[in-house]
Parts: C-alpha cells; sequence; structure tokens
C-alpha cells in the first residue's frame, strides 16, 4: 500500500511538473503570438479601409455621372446688350481685376463681387455653388451671373472644390486660372463639368437689385421712337425712325440738327 502511494505521488509530482514546463512556453511564446495577432488585425484593418474607400469613391463617381444633371445642347444665355445696369457693373469689375494665384477662382470671384460694391459670404467654389448657384435651366443664365461646378475633376483640390467663374453674356464665361481668361461656354463647361453639377445664379446682394432693375424696365412706359432726321434733300428735310446714331456722329448744318447715315 505505502508503495502504490508513493508511485501515486510520483505520477502526481510528474504531471505538475509537465504543467509548469508548458505554462513556461506558453508564458514564453504568449507575448510574441500576441504581437503577431496584432500586426495581422491591423493589417487587415488597413486592406478594408483602404478597399471600401475606393469602391466608395467609385460608387460615387458612377452615381454622379450615372445621374448626370446637365448636358449642354448648345443653348445661349442672356446676351450683353439686355444687362441691366448692374449686371453690366459685375461685367466690367470682371474684365479689370487682377488675376488670383491657380487654385484660387472662388477668391477672384468674390473679388470681383466686393470691388462691384455687392456684400457676399466667403467660400470655395463648392461652397459658393451650393449657397447660391440654383438654377441649371439656361433660359435663366444671365449675364453677372456666378457660374459653378460642384467637381471639376476625378481627384484632388478639382474634386474637392469644383470651380468657379463669372458668365458676361453673348455664350462666354470670365475666369481665373493663374491669368484672368474669358472662353465660350461650350469650352468651360466641357473642360470643368465632366459631371453635369453645373448650376449658375446670383449671390443674393446683387439678385434683388437685378430683379427691380428688370420689373422697372418692364414697367417703364414707352417712349414714341424720335424722328430722326435723313441727309437733307433739296431744301428741306426728311424723317425717318430707328437710326440714330452715337451723339459724337451728330453734325449740325445751317441751325439744325442732323445726323450721320
Amino acid at each position: 500500500m505505502q508503495e502504490k502511494g508513493n508511485d501515486n505521488q510520483s505520477f502526481s509530482d510528474s504531471l505538475k511538473e509537465r504543467a509548469k514546463g508548458m505554462f513556461s512556453t506558453l508564458n514564453v511564446l504568449l507575448p510574441h503570438r500576441l504581437l503577431i495577432i496584432a500586426i495581422v488585425v491591423v493589417f487587415l484593418f488597413l486592406f478594408l479601409l483602404i478597399a471600401s474607400s475606393i469602391t466608395m469613391c467609385t460608387a460615387g463617381v458612377t452615381a454622379i455621372s450615372a445621374e448626370k444633371e446637365f448636358t449642354y445642347n448648345g443653348e445661349l444665355g442672356e446676351d450683353y446688350a439686355n444687362a441691366t445696369e448692374t449686371q453690366r457693373l459685375i461685367v466690367e469689375t470682371a474684365m479689370r481685376e487682377p488675376t488670383t494665384l491657380p487654385g484660387y477662382c472662388a477668391q477672384w470671384v468674390l473679388n470681383v463681387i466686393v470691388n462691384a460694391g455687392f456684400p457676399i459670404n466667403g467660400g470655395n467654389a463648392n461652397m459658393l455653388w451650393a449657397e447660391y448657384c440654383d438654377s441649371n435651366d439656361i433660359s435663366k443664365l444671365e449675364v453677372g451671373m456666378l457660374i459653378a461646378v460642384q467637381h471639376s475633376g476625378y481627384s484632388g483640390d478639382s474634386w474637392e472644390y469644383g470651380h468657379i467663374g463669372i458668365y458676361i453674356g453673348d455664350n462666354k464665361v470670365i475666369h481665373s486660372i493663374g491669368y484672368v481668361e474669358v472662353v465660350s461656354l461650350e469650352e468651360w463647361l466641357n473642360t470643368y463639368d465632366p459631371f453635369g453639377t453645373v448650376r449658375w445664379g446670383f449671390p443674393d446682394s446683387v439678385k434683388t437689385i437685378v430683379e427691380l432693375e428688370k420689373a422697372l424696365e418692364k414697367n417703364r412706359p414707352k417712349v414714341p421712337d424720335p424722328l430722326i432726321p435723313e441727309e437733307p434733300t433739296q431744301g428741306h428735310i426728311s424723317y425717318h425712325k430707328n437710326q440714330m446714331l452715337p451723339i459724337n456722329q451728330v453734325i449740325k448744318t445751317g441751325g439744325a440738327r442732323l445726323w450721320q447715315m
């Protein structure tokens, strides 16, 4: 019985020694395993994050392209000849405004509006697009309006900030791209609006005045056309309408004011 008890004790001690050895080995390997597992988890997380970002970006571009809001078909906006005094003031200011650095198209537009005498909230091109540009109906494109796109390219600043200029009438746009340039509306759209997000509109301070000017012009009583004298023939003057010339072309003969034809 004593020998059997000794055998059991020896077997128990042996198991304890083996357990201690196993735990000692685990204690040595465990930190390394945790480090390896942590590295693998980090790499998996980064891989999934990058893959998700690429998928979202591709899906976003695809969605914008698939739901293109505006397609240019050669239509024309308002002619400069029909512009009000305020609209012409904006165009004249834009023609004189010095350029800004490349990438600062929105700052140039802000300078034009402020120097023309109108308050406007600051921001990047896409912010001005969101705040002031509310139409892509080309029949409502008026002289002096901001014309902007939310995204003007597929990556970088062109994707993040968009682009903006000013419509100056007669199917032309003026903008700053490191130098001030006037281009056709069609060229501007083909270059800066790959996703069809173009919109246009007036800053609030300009919109109110232009609408008032146009309302006054619309309700202004019509004045009869003046009688314009033709070149005198055989001692008398004949008259006809719609041939008035600039005042610097007026000549005088024998006290009668005649218009050079």
